[in-house]
């Protein structure tokens, strides 16, 4: 037989309805924004029937709200959590599947490193700027996607330091200023170190300074040798060991210490003086009652006198650089 096509349309649930397409027993729907129903008509001569089965297309809103939060910058070699919220449209609430992708230049993307099928994403330690974005995926078949607008994670380089060899010698508790250089984002925190005390300086403001220091020691002299240990820049970037290199040499004497032994009373002219040297170089000074002034860095030097009487001996000790100390018998 011959026969004529009528389809319809209706937007309200069927409430009413609109001719739409041509004669055709197919129809071939446009884009819908909107949840259709359609109907057919078949008309032969005198007989018309319409289909008691409509065909529902369910037309899901398109995602949105894909978007990523901001990050922040982050430290070379340290990693970032990327923050997205659950999208909206598609199939709704729970029904989103992710994909996370990465870029170098914000052209070209490939699939981001690690697990990057979840919300959020967690970055692997990264010492270049990297782009990211994100794909929602919702919906039949997936038929529901947006790839939300890139983001940018920006690196800061890690801060370095070089400590300059001073290559000095000084008295125990001498201020000593070691040269430091430093690289990074101002205001800096620096601790130096000589193996058994450390000496902080917060807040540096330039990246040459001198980083003070004092040495001590409770020995004859001792060779101190200063590394930096910690640098924290203005970024809260910390420098890796192998960023903070150089050494300062400081060899330390300990201070001079006289000790002429106890004031003491005799019977006759010559005595032992008890003078003690736990270390430098003593000298005594002779009262003009002792003939034999020789051998005057003898802590324990007999003397003799040529008269009786109160006689003063005085003990003089010198280490090093250190102040001498006197001390009288």
């Amino acid at each position: 037989g011959v026969y004529t096509y009528v389809w319809e349309e209706s937007t309200d649930g069927g409430g009413s309805w609109a001719a739409t397409g041509g004669n055709t027993p197919e129809l071939a729907p446009p884009a819908l924004l909107q949840t259709t129903r359609y109907r057919r008509t078949v008309v032969s001569g005198q007989c018309t029937e319409t289909s008691a089965h409509e065909v529902v297309i369910n037309v899901l809103p398109p995602v949105s709200g894909n978007l990523i939060a901001a990050p922040s910058p982050i430290c070379s070699g340290t990693t970032t959590i990327l923050n997205a919220p659950e999208p909206s449209g598609g199939a709704g609430s729970g029904t989103y599947t992710y994909f996370w992708e990465e870029s170098t230049d914000n052209l070209g993307w490939v699939a981001a490193s690690g697990t990057n099928d979840q919300q959020n994403y967690t970055t692997p330690p990264l010492t270049s700027p990297m782009y990211y974005r994100r794909t929602a995926v919702s919906g039949p078949a997936g038929c529901c996607q947006d790839i939300s607008p890139s983001v940018f994670v920006d690196i800061h380089p890690l801060p370095t330091a070089v400590l300059t060899d001073p290559a000095q010698t000084v008295c125990s508790g001498t201020l000593v200023d070691l040269p430091v250089t430093l690289t990074g984002t101002a205001p800096w925190d620096v601790v130096v170190t000589d193996g058994t005390s450390s000496f902080p300086q917060n807040g540096i403001a330039t990246a040459s300074y001198l980083h003070q220091v004092t040495p001590a020691t409770s020995i004859e002299n001792e060779a101190l040798v200063y590394t930096v240990s910690s640098v924290t820049d203005g970024n809260g970037c910390q420098a890796l060991p192998a960023g903070m290199t150089g050494q300062g040499n400081v060899n330390v004497y300990g201070p001079s210490l006289a000790d002429a032994g106890p004031d003491d009373e005799i019977c006759g002219l010559s005595y032992s003086l008890q003078a003690t040297l736990p270390y430098g170089s003593g000298t005594w000074a002779f009262p003009v009652a002792v003939a034999d002034i020789s051998d005057d860095g003898n802590p324990n030097k007999l003397v003799t006198v040529d008269t009786e009487g109160a006689h003063t001996f005085t003990w003089t000790v010198v280490n090093g650089p250190c102040p001498a100390d006197a001390d009288d018998v």
